[in-house]
């Protein structure tokens, strides 16, 4: 999940890009299911109402971005939203995994942050691949797309990607509130057949 305040791995990734010392160790294939948290919202609402719509007793959705993305497709978004134009390097695994454990132990015993630590790159690694098959086979329309959620983000909460306050335009503006607008948010919600 990832959104404005988010603050975890997510927010990581962005601030590394953004900062330039991201690298890639073997890992841009990798499938990370992500999900914005304002579509985690609208699919929460179009779950009440497929619910409403079907006298179902319960629904399980499995919630992601739908394909997933992969690391490669979220560096190079974040990329593109931010206007960064560095090309993440790429370091072999084990080396980033040893340099990571003592960096941790220098980080932890000065009680300072370090970018690096041996469970974010292990964690990197790992595909965590989930398929939103339930919400294909119901069709629910995605309103947010992997770059129009980080630039929704990004106006929300710039101090997430260490960027200056975005100003939006009047029109602009409007639309945004608009689409947080819960009561306007049935509105996007695709029409679901009864079964």
């Amino acid at each position: 999940m990832f959104g404005p305040g988010e603050g975890g791995n997510v927010t990581r990734l962005i601030r590394s890009l953004t900062k330039g010392y991201f690298v890639y160790m073997g890992n841009r294939n990798t499938v990370k299911a992500a999900g914005y948290v304002k579509e985690l919202s609208l699919v929460t609402l179009f779950g009440l109402e497929v619910l409403q719509k079907t006298g179902a007793p319960s629904l399980t959705l499995n919630f992601t971005m739908d394909p997933a993305p992969t690391v490669e497709q979220i560096v190079n978004t974040v990329l593109q939203v931010t206007g960064k134009t560095s090309s993440p390097l790429n370091m072999p695994r084990s080396l980033l995994l040893a340099l990571s454990y003592p960096a941790a132990a220098i980080g932890s015993g000065f009680c300072i942050k370090v970018p690096i630590n041996p469970v974010r790159v292990r964690k990197m690694f790992r595909s965590n691949n989930v398929v939103a098959e339930q919400l294909r086979q119901l069709n629910y329309q995605y309103t947010y797309s992997l770059e129009s959620a980080f630039i929704d983000w990004m106006q929300d909460c710039p101090a997430d990607f260490s960027m200056p306050e975005v100003t939006v335009s009047g029109a602009e503006s409007q639309n945004r509130a608009d689409a947080m607008n819960w009561e306007n948010a049935r509105t996007m919600l695709p029409d679901v057949p009864k079964s």
